[in-house]
């Protein structure tokens, strides 16, 4: 498994692979009515030039904050669970 995870992250796209990809992303873009240039950036991962960097909202943190909270206090009610071992069969 481990030698499958190795391969996916050491592979990456042919040129003529990207290449379709840019093709079906200006076809998209057609259709649907994007501005080709926020398509292209957006497929390398930028954003345009003047484009506001979009900020968090009040309901994201509080979300953070609540998933936090469920965390912590799961994490507070967590026991470690007692186990009788026997040494001589582990040892073996």
């Amino acid at each position: 498994m481990m030698l499958g995870v190795g391969a996916i992250a050491f592979s990456s796209a042919t040129g003529q692979e990207q290449t379709r990809w840019k093709d079906a992303a200006i076809r998209e873009s057609d259709r649907y009515g994007i501005a080709a240039d926020f398509v292209e950036a957006r497929m390398d991962g930028r954003q345009l030039l003047g484009e506001l960097k979009p900020s968090r909202s009040a309901l994201d943190w509080l979300l953070v904050v609540v998933a936090t909270s469920v965390f912590v206090i799961f994490a507070a009610m967590a026991r470690v669970p007692e186990m009788s071992l026997r040494w001589a069969p582990a040892a073996l």
